[in-house]
Protein backbone atom coordinates (compact mmCIF):
# COMPACT_ATOMS: atom_id res chain seq x y z
CA UNK A 1 0.00 0.00 0.00
CA UNK A 2 0.90 3.56 -1.32
CA UNK A 3 2.33 6.21 1.60
CA UNK A 4 -0.69 8.04 0.31
CA UNK A 5 -2.98 5.15 0.75
CA UNK A 6 -2.04 4.72 4.41
CA UNK A 7 -2.06 8.51 5.38
CA UNK A 8 -5.56 8.73 4.07
CA UNK A 9 -6.58 5.69 6.51
CA UNK A 10 -5.51 7.48 9.20
CA UNK A 11 -7.70 9.04 11.04
CA UNK A 12 -6.33 12.60 13.24
CA UNK A 13 -6.56 10.85 16.54
CA UNK A 14 -4.17 8.02 15.48
CA UNK A 15 -0.82 10.28 15.43
CA UNK A 16 1.41 10.44 17.43
CA UNK A 17 1.18 14.38 17.94
CA UNK A 18 -2.34 13.75 19.56
CA UNK A 19 -2.37 12.77 23.07
CA UNK A 20 -5.21 12.72 25.36
CA UNK A 21 -5.12 16.25 26.53
CA UNK A 22 -3.46 18.04 23.57
CA UNK A 23 -7.13 16.94 22.02
CA UNK A 24 -8.46 18.70 24.37
CA UNK A 25 -7.21 21.67 24.50
CA UNK A 26 -6.72 21.83 20.48
CA UNK A 27 -7.37 25.41 19.70
CA UNK A 28 -4.29 26.42 21.53
CA UNK A 29 -2.46 24.91 18.85
CA UNK A 30 -2.45 28.08 16.77
CA UNK A 31 -0.91 29.66 19.59
CA UNK A 32 1.60 27.52 19.66
CA UNK A 33 2.51 27.57 16.40
CA UNK A 34 2.88 31.14 15.72
CA UNK A 35 5.15 30.65 19.13
CA UNK A 36 7.30 28.18 17.76
CA UNK A 37 7.65 28.95 14.13
CA UNK A 38 7.83 32.43 13.88
CA UNK A 39 9.89 32.38 10.87
CA UNK A 40 7.54 29.64 9.20
CA UNK A 41 4.28 29.84 7.65
CA UNK A 42 2.50 26.98 10.07
CA UNK A 43 -0.06 29.21 11.07
CA UNK A 44 -1.37 30.09 7.81
CA UNK A 45 -1.55 26.13 6.83
CA UNK A 46 -3.54 26.25 10.40
CA UNK A 47 -5.92 28.27 9.03
CA UNK A 48 -6.10 26.52 5.45
CA UNK A 49 -6.40 23.30 5.97
CA UNK A 50 -7.80 23.58 9.81
CA UNK A 51 -6.46 21.91 12.93
CA UNK A 52 -6.94 17.70 11.92
CA UNK A 53 -5.34 18.37 8.68
CA UNK A 54 -2.53 20.36 9.81
CA UNK A 55 -1.54 17.82 12.61
CA UNK A 56 -1.36 15.16 10.06
CA UNK A 57 0.90 16.79 7.93
CA UNK A 58 3.07 18.10 10.77
CA UNK A 59 3.31 14.41 12.20
CA UNK A 60 4.07 12.83 8.50
CA UNK A 61 6.27 15.68 7.74
CA UNK A 62 8.04 17.02 10.64
CA UNK A 63 11.70 18.49 10.34
CA UNK A 64 11.22 17.72 6.30
CA UNK A 65 11.50 21.08 4.40
CA UNK A 66 8.49 21.61 1.77
CA UNK A 67 9.38 23.85 -1.24
CA UNK A 68 5.89 25.32 -2.69
CA UNK A 69 6.40 25.88 -6.68
CA UNK A 70 5.88 29.55 -7.67
CA UNK A 71 2.65 30.21 -9.64
CA UNK A 72 4.30 30.35 -13.00
CA UNK A 73 5.63 26.72 -12.22
CA UNK A 74 2.45 25.83 -11.64
CA UNK A 75 0.59 27.88 -14.36
CA UNK A 76 3.47 26.05 -16.91
CA UNK A 77 2.30 22.77 -15.45
CA UNK A 78 -1.19 22.90 -16.42
CA UNK A 79 -0.83 24.74 -19.63
CA UNK A 80 1.53 21.57 -20.75
CA UNK A 81 -0.48 19.06 -19.68
CA UNK A 82 -3.33 20.79 -21.56
CA UNK A 83 -1.74 20.94 -24.63
CA UNK A 84 -0.65 17.35 -24.07
CA UNK A 85 -3.78 16.11 -23.57
CA UNK A 86 -5.10 17.77 -26.44
CA UNK A 87 -2.95 16.74 -28.82
CA UNK A 88 -3.46 12.87 -27.55
CA UNK A 89 -7.40 13.31 -28.07
CA UNK A 90 -6.59 14.51 -31.45
CA UNK A 91 -4.19 11.92 -32.45
CA UNK A 92 -6.57 9.38 -31.07
CA UNK A 93 -9.68 10.39 -32.76
CA UNK A 94 -8.43 8.89 -36.19
CA UNK A 95 -8.97 12.30 -37.61
CA UNK A 96 -6.90 13.50 -40.31
CA UNK A 97 -3.52 15.54 -40.04
CA UNK A 98 -4.58 18.78 -40.68
CA UNK A 99 -6.81 18.45 -38.05
CA UNK A 100 -4.11 18.17 -35.76
CA UNK A 101 -2.11 20.78 -37.49
CA UNK A 102 -5.17 23.18 -36.67
CA UNK A 103 -5.46 21.89 -33.05
CA UNK A 104 -1.48 23.21 -32.95
CA UNK A 105 -1.75 26.46 -34.30
CA UNK A 106 -5.26 26.87 -32.05
CA UNK A 107 -3.03 25.96 -28.83
CA UNK A 108 -0.24 28.27 -29.90
CA UNK A 109 -1.99 31.35 -30.35
CA UNK A 110 -3.82 30.54 -26.98
CA UNK A 111 -0.35 30.17 -25.25
CA UNK A 112 1.25 32.60 -27.24
CA UNK A 113 4.00 30.05 -27.75
CA UNK A 114 5.26 28.80 -31.90
CA UNK A 115 3.83 25.79 -33.22
CA UNK A 116 7.18 24.50 -32.38
CA UNK A 117 7.22 25.09 -28.94
CA UNK A 118 4.23 23.32 -28.65
CA UNK A 119 5.33 20.02 -30.40
CA UNK A 120 8.29 20.38 -28.26
CA UNK A 121 5.48 20.15 -25.49
CA UNK A 122 3.37 17.82 -26.39
CA UNK A 123 6.90 15.60 -26.45
CA UNK A 124 8.69 16.32 -23.13
CA UNK A 125 5.28 15.06 -22.11
CA UNK A 126 5.18 12.12 -23.51
CA UNK A 127 7.57 11.17 -20.89
CA UNK A 128 5.26 11.81 -18.14
CA UNK A 129 2.03 9.78 -19.53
Amino acid sequence: MSLKKKIRKKKASQFAIFDSSATKHIDALQVALVRASRDSILPELYDIFGKESLLKFLDIFAGTTVKVPTKKVLEDAIRDTYIYLSLEKMKKSGKPKKGMTDVVRDLADRYSMSMEDVWATYRDMQGFF
